[in-house]
């Protein structure tokens, strides 16, 4: 007879464990032992490799007399709810799920079917990465592949799940909504506002700041608004036409812009102000301010037609003063986020000037006779006080 001792940790419940081999049966008396240190027993006699799954733990007390190998084997898996697979000389062991989802797995690896979308409208490459980080949408199984070269999507996919993802890409393949943004901003003399037969309400601005040679003054107070129809707006560019001519107004830009749905369009109308300035070696060269008109608008299309705008003014002016050489800019800024409903407009008001003009009277013919002219004429000092109003229609294309 011969007697195979097995080597095993000295662990208090293992003392009285004992192994004897006969030609065909075994004894085996394990009072603990851990399952995954037994199977690999078990494999090295039965000349198996061995793969176990991850999910098998724990510990067996075992007691078998007169069996073999193979027996012991069955029946370590049948105490610990286990199955085996035999491939070759190749043993896998995991619990009933493990192979539960295996078989599955293999049944729809059979039923993958490949399809290869063409995209007209949106981006492949982003298309493909948010399809991979949605893990709910896709199957283990999924595989997808991104041509940059003709903007198409190879998609490997389960027949139950291929049509949901086809779906989406086809729901998502559409262009963007575009904006078409009329603007006009207009300089009115502030008494003349009544004419316009607009109701201004009032609101709290995003931030109004004036920037002037002394800093920058951010003011908090109320800036005017209102909301027109098509036809108010009508009738308000005819009132303005009138207010133009009679010089009471002044239409600084009429910008178009046209911009695509949650993108940033912007415009600029204006002049670079040259100046000179010194370098670190002492030598002079030339540089810019900016001294503009700009319009940044943002666009966002709501359920109803209506849209949300996110607006950024600003109107930079030369002063007639300037700072060692350097001109120097005043600049109103606006910016504010505002609701309305498409081929409606909206006024935005509460920027003001103030022009000082020197007005001289006299007496015809008189005036113009020296020292004598003085006598009989007189100079005043004039202020007006300006508006600066901007006028926003979009209309959806």
């Amino acid at each position: 007879m011969i007697v195979l001792l097995l080597e095993q940790p000295v662990v208090a419940e293992q003392i009285d464990k004992k192994i004897s081999v006969g030609t065909q049966k075994v004894t085996l008396d394990f009072k603990k032992i851990a399952i995954r240190e037994l199977l690999e027993l078990f494999a090295d006699e039965l000349h198996y490799n061995i793969i176990i799954n991850e999910d098998v733990t724990g510990s067996v007390a075992l007691h078998l007399k007169e069996v073999t190998w193979s027996q012991a084997l069955e029946a370590l898996l049948n105490v610990a709810g286990l199955a085996k697979k035999i491939e070759h000389n190749l043993l896998y062991v995991g619990t009933p799920a493990n192979f539960a989802t295996r078989q599955q797995n293999l049944q729809q690896a059979a039923l993958l079917k490949t399809v290869r979308v063409v995209l007209h409208h949106i981006d492949a490459e982003q298309a493909s990465t948010f399809l991979k980080t949605q893990a709910d949408f896709l199957s283990p199984l999924a595989k997808i592949i991104c041509n940059l070269r003709d903007n198409s999507l190879w998609i490997k996919e389960t027949a139950d799940n291929l049509p949901l993802v086809l779906d989406f890409l086809q729901q998502s393949d559409v262009p963007d909504k575009q904006i078409l943004i009329t603007a006009k901003v207009i300089n009115l003399d502030e008494k003349q506002k009544c004419e316009l037969g607009v109701k201004f309400n009032s609101c709290v601005a995003s931030k109004i700041s004036n920037k002037g040679t002394l800093g920058t003054e951010e003011v908090n107070n109320r800036f005017n608004f209102a909301i027109l129809t098509m036809s108010q707006n009508q009738q308000l560019n005819i009132e303005l036409d009138a207010l133009e001519k009679t010089g009471h107004s002044t239409i600084v830009a009429d910008p178009t812009i046209i911009a695509q749905n949650r993108k940033t369009a912007t415009i600029e109308a204006g002049e670079d102000i040259p100046y000179q300035e010194k370098t670190a070696s002492g030598a002079t060269s030339v540089a810019f301010k900016k001294a503009a008109l700009s319009l940044k608008v943002t666009p966002t299309v709501l359920p109803d037609h209506r849209i949300t705008l996110d607006l950024e003014i600003s109107q930079n002016k030369v002063l007639p003063l300037s700072v060692n050489g350097t001109p120097a800019i005043q600049t109103q800024e606006l910016k504010t986020q505002v609701v309305i409903r498409a081929d409606q407009s909206i006024i935005l008001g509460g920027i003001y000037e103030t022009d000082h003009a020197k007005v001289k009277t006299t007496v015809p013919f008189i005036g113009q006779i020296p020292v004598v002219g003085a006598l009989v004429g007189h100079s005043d000092q004039q202020h007006v006080k300006r508006e600066l109003l901007i006028l926003i229609s979009p209309h959806l294309l």
